[in-house]
């Protein structure tokens, strides 16, 4: 889908890159993501890492977890991306 550059590790792109999908609506508030094994064969990356980018984000508050559901955008976390910017 994307490539990446070297000069920055894959798991911080990928942070970067649902960040940015998040500030253009792209991702709206209470919308599920998908699956870590989908993220991870759609970027042709290992699920490990598309995990690391995810739990970045869910320990900044961004997204947040339901167990045995999935991972969703938290309320208000693209209002949270423009304050930390």
């Amino acid at each position: 889908m994307n490539t990446f550059k070297d000069d920055m590790p894959i798991y911080l792109q990928l942070r970067q890159q649902i960040e940015e999908q998040i500030l253009a609506r792209a991702l709206k508030e209470e919308e599920q993501l998908k699956s870590l094994r989908v993220l991870a064969a759609e970027y042709r990356i290992n699920p490990l890492t598309a995990g690391k980018a995810i739990t970045a984000l869910v320990d900044e508050g961004l997204l947040y977890q339901k167990r045995g559901i999935g991972v969703f955008v938290a309320p208000n976390a693209r209002e949270m991306i423009i304050k930390s910017r």
